[in-house]
């Protein structure tokens, strides 16, 4: 699974790839690309998995307190 963190103004702050299987669950560190932490406020995570069942992309907020 491929998984990219974005600001509200859409810059990039982190990227990566992550193999995960049946019931895992994907956790991000918070922080950026070079490792350190972000800053409170609204993210964008954007998931794109790709199986048997095709390609499935999603977009969440996520808010950093």
């Amino acid at each position: 699974m491929n998984w990219s963190v974005f600001t509200t103004a859409f810059r990039k702050v982190n990227e990566g790839m992550v193999s995960l299987g049946g019931d895992a669950t994907f956790q991000w560190d918070l922080k950026d690309k070079t490792e350190k932490p972000v800053a409170n406020g609204l993210y964008y995570l954007r998931l794109e998995a790709t199986g048997s069942f095709g390609t499935v992309k999603k977009i969440f907020k996520i808010l950093i307190l």
